[in-house]
C-alpha cells in the first residue's frame, strides 16, 4: 500500500494544476495541466497513463470523468493529418509551434490506454492517421544515415539523431499497445522496425562496446559516457520484445537479448548499499539510478525509465515459453544476494524487537537521514482543485466534492 499511497500523493500534487475549457469540437469539457503559463500535451498524457494504472490498482472509478476530459484534450491536440501538437499556448508564447518529438508516441499510447480502460475504440479512431503521418516522417529522417562515416558519432547529424531517438521508444510502446488492442500488423511491423533501428544504430553491444561496462548502454554524445537514456531506449526495446512474442515470434529472442543487455547496464547504474557512501543522505538515493556512468545526479525520471524497462522485460519474459532456463531462473548478482539477506535479517530483527540485531542489519550508512524541503508553487487561478492561500497543502474547503462517475466499462 505504500506505493499506492505515494501514487495518490503524487496525483494530489499534479491535480492542483488541472484546468478545464470547452472542447471546440463537442462543447464538452476537456482537461489539461497548466504551469507557468505553459500547457504541455506531454504533461497530460503521462499523468493519464499513471491515473489509469492507479485506477486499475485500486479498482476505483473516481477519475473516470477526468480521464475522458483529458482524452478530449489529447484528441484536440491531434491535427487531421495525424500529427500531434506539443503545446496548447497562445501565438505570443515562446513555445507556440515548437516541435516535441517525444510527445506523439506518448499521446498515441495514452489513447490506447483509454480504449482499453473504457473498452471503447472511439479513443483510437484517429490512430490510423497517426501511423500514416509518422511512417514517412520516420522514413525520411532515418534514410539520412551516412553509413560511410565513423560510427556512431557521424551516422546522423545531431538534430536528426535527436528527432529520431526522442520519437522512437514511445512509438514502439504505442505500436505494441495498438497491436495488442487491434491486431494491426502494419503498426506492429513499424514498431519492430524502429526498435531494430535503435539497437543497430546506437546500442553498445558485445561486438561494439569499447569496454564491458558499456554493454547495454546507448551512444548519445562523444563527450558523455553511456547514460540513463539507455533506459528510454530499453523501454521501447522491451515493448518490441512483447510485440514480437505476439506478432513475429522468430524475432523475440533478438529483442529479449538486447533488452536484457540494458537491464545489466541498469543494475550497474543503480545505487545500492555499496555505492552510496559518498552522499550525506545516502538513503535518499538508495535504489535510484544515476545519470551516467561518471555522474552522480539522480532524478525521478531516470528511475522511472529504468523501472519501466525492467518491468516490461520481466512481464514479457514471464510469457516467453522459449526463454532459456538459465535466463529465466538465473542467480542474482552478489550485491543483490547480500542486500536480500540483510533485508531479511532486518525484518526479523524488527519483528523480534531486537535493537542490537536491528543495528547490525542496517545498511553501511546506518539509519535514514531524510531532509524534505518545503516547496511553494503558484497555482492557476481557475484550477479545478483550488488551493487554500493560507495553507497551500490544502484544497480550499468551499470546493464541492465531486461524486464518483460510473465506469462505462461496467
Amino acid at each position: 500500500m505504500d506505493f499506492l499511497d505515494g501514487a495518490r500523493r503524487a496525483l494530489d500534487f499534479t491535480q492542483r494544476f488541472l484546468v478545464t475549457e470547452p472542447d471546440p469540437a463537442s462543447g464538452e469539457p476537456m482537461a489539461y495541466y497548466t504551469f507557468n503559463s505553459n500547457q504541455k500535451l506531454g504533461t497530460v498524457v503521462v499523468n493519464l497513463l499513471g491515473i489509469i494504472d492507479l485506477a486499475r490498482a485500486t479498482d476505483s472509478q473516481e477519475w473516470d470523468e477526468q480521464l475522458k476530459q483529458m482524452g478530449r484534450f489529447i484528441l484536440f491536440m491531434q491535427e487531421d493529418n495525424g500529427k500531434f501538437n506539443g503545446y496548447h499556448v497562445s501565438k505570443e508564447h515562446s513555445y507556440y509551434g515548437m516541435q516535441n518529438d517525444i510527445v506523439p508516441g506518448e499521446a498515441a499510447l495514452a489513447l490506447v490506454y483509454l480504449a482499453e480502460y473504457f473498452d471503447d475504440d472511439q479513443w483510437i479512431a484517429t490512430l490510423p492517421t497517426y501511423f500514416d503521418y509518422y511512417r514517412p516522417w520516420y522514413a525520411e529522417r532515418s534514410a539520412k544515415a551516412d553509413h560511410t562515416a565513423p560510427w556512431p558519432k557521424y551516422t546522423y547529424d545531431n538534430d536528426t539523431r535527436l528527432e529520431l531517438v526522442q520519437f522512437g521508444p514511445w512509438t514502439v510502446m504505442a505500436a505494441n499497445a495498438y497491436h495488442r488492442r487491434t491486431g494491426d500488423e502494419e503498426a506492429a511491423a513499424f514498431g519492430l522496425e524502429i526498435a531494430r533501428w535503435m539497437i543497430e544504430t546506437y546500442e553498445w553491444t558485445e561486438e561494439t562496446a569499447p569496454y564491458p561496462d558499456y554493454i547495454g548502454g546507448y551512444y548519445k554524445l562523444p563527450d558523455e559516457l553511456p547514460a540513463m537514456q539507455a533506459f528510454c531506449y530499453a523501454e521501447g526495446v522491451a515493448a518490441a520484445y512483447q510485440l514480437a512474442l505476439r506478432f513475429r515470434p522468430e524475432s523475440a529472442a533478438y529483442f529479449e537479448q538486447h533488452t536484457r543487455e540494458s537491464m545489466r547496464f541498469g543494475l550497474q547504474m543503480q545505487y545500492n548499499d555499496f555505492s552510496t557512501y559518498a552522499f550525506s543522505r545516502p538513503d535518499q538515493v538508495d535504489g535510484g539510478i544515476r545519470y551516467s556512468m561518471n555522474e552522480t545526479k539522480v532524478r525521478i525520471d531516470y528511475v522511472h525509465h529504468g523501472l519501466s524497462a525492467m518491468y516490461q522485460w520481466v512481464k514479457a519474459a514471464e510469457s516467453d515459453a522459449t526463454l532459456a532456463a538459465e535466463i529465466r531462473e538465473g542467480p542474482m548478482t552478489p550485491i543483490q544476494s547480500q542486500r536480500l539477506e540483510r533485508l531479511e535479517r532486518l525484518r526479523a530483527a524488527r519483528e523480534a524487537g531486537d535493537v542490537e540485531a536491528i543495528d547490525q542489519a542496517m545498511p553501511p550508512w546506518g539509519s535514514a537521514r531524510r531532509a524534505v524541503p518545503a516547496m511553494r508553487f503558484a497555482y492557476p487561478e481557475n484550477a479545478v482543485f483550488p488551493v487554500a492561500e493560507s495553507n497551500p497543502s490544502q484544497i480550499r474547503s468551499e470546493q464541492p466534492k465531486k461524486e464518483s462517475a460510473p465506469s462505462s466499462a461496467q
